[in-house]
């Protein structure tokens, strides 16, 4: 009977480890690079915020498992779940920098990874970078507003030019009566020199 009575604590004993600790279980390692799309943004003391996005393009990382599906809707954490200032270096400065000042719409690339474990586990970024869509629309109202600002071009005035990708850098060759004008514009097209 005595045997019996330590046999059932023990069983009980297990049973509670495995409650306690069960739930504890880590997730397999995995990674994603994603095209998203910016949903919202939950904004917490400065430079932390949350980020949820659409994903749009899913690709492996080599090594890892893939856990980011095309069309999940999920909430990204920048650098960890429980993030503090204490142990940022400057490299993951800027990816808490880049999350905080996203806007809902934006595009943006990123190195993700599902983490935790059954009592708390979440998506976490470990690498981000807005994306620019090249809009066509949007290049020529820059080329345009800036030569009509600069007095270039006269309101309403044709605009002939011809842009070529140079690098990250947009280079655009513009004819003005019988003058050449050229505009180099980065990325973002933000104009960085002209001549």
């Amino acid at each position: 009977m005595e045997i019996l009575r330590y046999f059932l604590i023990l069983i009980i004993f297990l049973i509670l480890i495995q409650v306690a600790f069960g739930n504890m279980i880590p997730v397999v390692e995995n990674r994603s690079i994603v095209i998203a799309k910016v949903k919202a943004i939950v904004h917490k003391e400065f430079p932390f915020s949350e980020i949820v996005v659409e994903v749009v393009r899913s690709e492996s990382v080599e090594g890892f498992k893939n856990f980011a599906k095309v069309g999940d809707i999920i909430p990204l954490y920048p650098l960890s779940l429980n993030a503090n200032l204490e142990n940022v270096d400057d490299f993951r400065k800027k990816v808490l920098y880049t999350c905080y000042f996203l806007k809902p719409g934006d595009l943006v690339k990123a190195e993700i990874e599902f983490v935790g474990d059954e009592a708390k586990r979440g998506w976490v970024i470990r690498d981000i970078e807005r994306v620019i869509e090249v809009n066509e629309g949007l290049l020529k109202d820059v080329i345009y507003s800036f030569l009509k600002a600069k007095g270039f071009i006269k309101d309403k005035e044709e605009l002939k030019y011809e842009v070529v990708k140079d690098g990250e850098n947009y280079r655009v060759e513009i004819i003005l009566d019988n003058k050449k004008l050229t505009i180099i514009l980065d990325k973002s097209y933000v104009i960085l020199n002209y001549f």
